[in-house]
């Protein structure tokens, strides 16, 4: 039979303990407190003094084994170990067991103890002791995450890393507007910059590591950075190693010029040329090289969404809110066999609805001056208005699954009527190319962070949607650049549509045309924390649709789902005669 009697032996060790018979190892620890031990004992049960008890008897010649039955001491100095952590550590080498108060215990001696275990390379009392300060302590962390997220990472203590990397996922401003962020490694602030999932707008970010480098040692006053000529040298090598991790073609314009090119001195010159071209060109993408946005999670934008919901509520003025550029990234749930196709079934209550206009009132929009140049197809309903001299489609650059030919030249018309384009020359003789600049299910996805980082700063862009379950495909057209500017953008060229997605009929039913009656009310030039949409009537990623401040209703349903949509960047090609 099985006899198990472990409890015997421990308290047998216990003794051997407590009272150090035959000890033949002295442990200086700390500031020089002595402790006595046995070498078999901390041979086995620490890796560490495994190994430095089998240097020193080697370095002391082959005799020396034999004299340790002499009293003839193995003397060991631990001067980086506090003792009082040690007292602990050495119960638990040779009981397996210890205790501490944890009610009264200090923090800081807690965190003493797992470094002395870690030390030791008692790896198991190391893990418990992660699991006991993140679950009894989370308050002491997050008030000292710098210290804690480097020594976790130095240390290699994952526990403790996992739950530092949460802290910062959920609340990033706990770490970077800590008056202690000059402390924080470089190596460790590279991890963080390298993370796509870094939770803050990035011209936050950009702002945080100027200051960084500013408060490094020796710091940087705010008088020597106004007379910065050459000592720009010194800013630039202290941040050359996190600039390539900034994606700066995320922050606007507006960012830029007022945040990021005062130190422009500390970019490269061939990174400041992508990022004038990215801005001043208007059918310039980022460079194949440049690094994507950044997602954000749910729990910030929700954040959000009630702050504006109770400000809409409030009859608070959107135009007086400054909201920061944000890109989300909202994963897709296609579990669901009736929701394969429908891809913009996301997380719909992390999108803040478009604000309401600054003023909502009539206006009288007038489409056209002299009908009698126009030929209306329709008596009841405008939306087939041919022109003479009208702009024509460039038919071989239209690449689209989404509308056809004849479509994209309606749109095209529709464009021309407006007369937002110069004619060149004295004779009108204009073609239109239609850019893809994105489209949903081609790889480039359908996030809001998508659209606005390869959509942004574009120029006019005509916007196409497929919706869910019937054959309707609906747009709208922007006169200007999408920007992030959180804005409201008035203008009288602005026009949302639809017609049906089988493009080759010809029926006038298929076809509405709806331009804008409210110019204040056009466009909401929102961020990635907004909808993308055209005012209030059409809001693509909410998927609602409200006839309100366009002329026409362009469908029926109130709710909507997308499946795939396309942007094209309208470009124009001009031939003089």
């Amino acid at each position: 039979m099985d006899i198990d009697l472990t409890q015997t032996l421990l308290r047998d060790l216990r003794k051997l303990f407590e009272n150090c018979e035959d000890y033949n190892v002295i442990l200086k620890v700390g500031k020089g407190l002595s402790f006595h031990a046995h070498s078999i004992i901390l041979k086995n049960r620490s890796e560490y003094f495994r190994t430095i008890i089998t240097e020193y008897i080697n370095k002391r010649g082959d005799n020396f084994s034999n004299k340790l039955f002499k009293k003839d001491f193995i003397t060991l100095d631990m001067p980086q170990i506090s003792a009082d952590a040690f007292k602990i550590i050495i119960r638990y080498i040779y009981t397996g067991y210890f205790s501490f108060d944890g009610n009264g215990i200090n923090q800081e001696f807690l965190f003493d103890l797992i470094f002395a275990a870690d030390e030791l390379k008692l790896y198991d009392l190391v893990k418990y002791l992660q699991i006991y300060i993140v679950e009894s302590n989370p308050n002491w962390i997050k008030n000292n995450l710098i210290q804690i997220y480097h020594t976790s990472f130095e240390r290699n203590f994952t526990i403790m890393q996992e739950f530092c990397m949460k802290i910062i996922e959920k609340e990033p401003t706990l770490l970077f507007k800590s008056n202690k962020l000059f402390l924080l490694k470089e190596s460790d602030l590279i991890k963080l910059l390298k993370r796509d999932d870094l939770n803050l707008p990035e011209i936050d970010i950009w702002r945080y590591i100027i200051r960084w480098g500013i408060e490094q040692e020796p710091p940087i006053t705010a008088s020597e950075i106004k007379k910065w000529n050459e000592e720009f040298v010194e800013l630039e090598r202290r941040l050359h190693n996190l600039i390539p991790y900034i994606r700066f073609f995320s922050i606007s314009a507006t960012q830029y010029y007022e945040e990021v090119r005062p130190f422009s001195k500390i970019l490269s010159d061939k990174l400041k040329d992508e990022i004038d071209a990215f801005y001043i060109l208007s059918n310039n993408a980022p460079p194949p090289d440049a690094l994507p946005p950044r997602r954000l999670f749910r729990r910030e934008t929700i954040l959000r969404r009630q702050q504006g919901l109770n400000q809409m509520r409030g009859g608070n003025n959107y135009n007086n809110i400054n909201v920061t550029r944000m890109n989300p990234i909202y994963h897709m749930n296609n579990n669901n066999n009736d929701n394969d196709n429908n891809l913009f079934q996301m997380n719909r209550n992390s999108i803040i609805p478009t604000p309401i206009p600054p003023e909502i009132s009539p206006y009288p929009f007038e489409k056209h001056k002299n009908l009698s140049d126009l030929d209306i197809k329709s008596k009841n309903k405008i939306m087939c208005i041919e022109r003479e001299n009208s702009p024509i489609l460039n038919i071989g650059e239209l690449n689209s699954i989404l509308i056809n030919r004849t479509q994209a030249k309606r749109i095209v018309r529709w464009i021309g009527d407006n007369k937002y384009f110069r004619v060149c020359g004295e004779k009108v003789n204009n073609s239109y190319m239609l850019k893809l600049l994105m489209r949903g299910t081609g790889g480039d996805g359908m996030s809001r962070e998508t659209f606005h980082f390869l959509c942004d700063n574009k120029g006019p862009t005509v916007i196409v949607a497929k919706v869910d379950k019937s054959k309707n495909i609906i747009g709208g057209y922007n006169p200007f650049s999408w920007t992030s500017s959180n804005k409201w953008l008035q203008t009288s060229e602005s026009f949302i549509f639809s017609f049906k997605s089988d493009g080759n009929r010809e029926g006038f039913d298929d076809i509405i045309l709806s331009r804008i009656k409210n110019q204040t009310a056009a466009i909401y030039d929102g961020d990635c924390t907004f909808d993308v949409g055209f005012s209030l009537d059409l809001q693509l990623f909410l998927g609602i649709y409200e006839c309100k401040n366009y002329e026409r209703k362009i469908m029926t349903e109130k709710n909507f789902f997308v499946t795939d949509y396309e942007v094209f960047q309208v470009v124009k090609v001009c031939d003089d005669d």
